[in-house]
């Protein structure tokens, strides 16, 4: 047999009932969801899920960000703190570009608001940044600012 790519294989109307199920949930308890998409990176599935109410998809790089823009996903989540100067100039380029782009990214510390303040002074679009911040008991609470 010849060498084959991996292939995902599934059940399309399990997914679509999965999909289904989930933003419904999240209608009923007046959430938003932005599907970590980093596991599949597929095209179509994200297609589905938007189609069904997600407000937008979490990524893990900036490198998956810029291939869900490429699918026309206009709002993202980057679910990692984002330090890279170059990676950092890619975002502001993109915010710049596109008054429509709705884009944020998660810090985690002082040093990263810091770095990312840096590389967005004097921007015409400030950088979105959720802060991931220890919570007695729990994992993280996360709040809203920008750089």
């Amino acid at each position: 047999m010849p060498d084959v790519l991996p292939q995902l294989r599934l059940d399309l109307s399990a997914l679509d009932h999965n999909i289904a199920l989930l933003a419904d949930w999240c209608r009923e308890q007046g959430v938003v969801l932005a599907p970590h998409v980093k596991t599949t990176m597929t095209r179509p599935i994200v297609e589905r899920q938007l189609a069904a109410g997600a407000w937008g998809v979490t990524v893990a790089t900036v490198a998956q960000a810029a291939i869900v823009r490429d699918w026309s996903v206009d709002r993202i989540v980057v679910a990692n703190q984002v330090v890279q100067p170059a990676e950092l100039a890619r975002l502001r380029s993109w915010l710049e570009a596109d008054a429509s782009l709705d884009l944020c990214c998660l810090v985690d510390s002082v040093a990263g608001v810091g770095i990312a303040a840096g590389a967005f002074a004097g921007a015409a679009r400030p950088l979105p940044v959720l802060l991931d911040v220890g919570a007695p008991a729990g994992r993280t609470e996360i709040g809203r600012a920008h750089v």
